[in-house]
């Protein structure tokens, strides 16, 4: 069995209106483009891989009422979005590696994999490959969620069957999206309670039922 987690809102805990108040400080108004379920515009090019991070930063600089706006002031504001990644989800991960496999499937962006990885899931000498044996990054593969063949390109790089995938997703949408294309999905609240569906030793409590 795998098990597909999403990043943000799943493992990664998210703080969209710090994000928007920190863009509103360096005069950019990215309400239009940016919700708690997808980006839009160039925010959503820059997540399936349509344009590189110098180009969305150009695109978010035409926006600000400040002239002289830096790559790194942009940056800041933009990484506001990912606030933690608690150290009992990544022990928990560690410890259902033991009996699943384990991936991760995000509509994400070189920027966000860049502070998620660096700052939140490489720390106390791991790696990303401790904690997951495939990463399935929205800007790598030319889609977004939830668009099915981002699916269909996970459970194939996965060679498994489809039934035997169990997502992890905040978004309802994407839950949906995944069980059109034959997934086991499991709708999760953005505050970690996907947790008590393990046991202490990092099995499904009730694998046969877990996902609707």
């Amino acid at each position: 069995m795998v098990l597909l987690f999403d990043m943000g809102g799943v493992l990664v805990d998210l703080d969209l209106d710090l994000t928007l108040a920190g863009f509103d400080q360096i005069g950019i108004d990215l309400r239009p483009y940016l919700d708690s379920a997808r980006q839009a515009g160039f925010l959503s090019d820059y997540e399936s891989g349509k344009i590189n991070t110098e180009t969305m930063l150009n695109e978010m600089r035409a926006l600000s009422t400040k002239s002289d706006l830096t790559d790194d002031e942009i940056a800041a504001a933009w990484c506001r979005l990912l606030v933690r990644l608690p150290q009992e989800r990544l022990e928990l991960i560690l410890k259902a590696r033991r009996h699943y496999r384990i991936a991760l499937l995000s509509n994400t962006n070189p920027l966000s994999w860049g502070k998620a990885r660096t700052e939140f899931i490489e720390q106390r000498g791991h790696t990303v490959s401790d904690f997951f044996d495939e990463t399935f990054l929205s800007f790598e593969m030319g889609v977004e969620k939830p668009a099915p063949e981002i699916f269909q390109k996970a459970v194939e790089a996965l060679h498994c069957r489809p039934e035997e995938v169990l997502f992890f997703d905040d978004a309802a949408a994407n839950c949906e999206a995944a069980r059109r294309e034959g997934l086991r999905a499991f709708h999760t609240p953005a505050d970690g309670s996907w947790m008590r569906l393990f046991d202490d030793a990092g099995r499904l409590k009730d694998e046969a039922n877990a996902g609707y």
